[in-house]
């Protein structure tokens, strides 16, 4: 953004949950209706708060290991 729009991305913001598939989801995924899904959505804003850029992963849980250090 910086280099091919001179824009300066500030925050960003993450929202993650564990959760089942929506039909969408699954047919993509190719997983059970029961099986959970692991989502990660994430905004990017500037500095006076305006979104520049929104992504979404949406991954089986199983395939996921999370890792806090501290």
């Amino acid at each position: 953004m910086r280099d091919k729009a001179g824009i300066e991305p500030a925050h960003a913001e993450r929202q993650i949950d564990v959760n089942l598939a929506s039909a969408s989801e699954r047919a993509i995924l190719s997983v059970s209706a029961a099986q959970p899904v692991y989502r990660i959505e994430k905004i990017v804003t500037d500095a006076e708060g305006r979104p520049l850029a929104l992504s979404q992963l949406v991954t089986p849980s199983h395939l996921v290991t999370y890792t806090i250090k501290s």
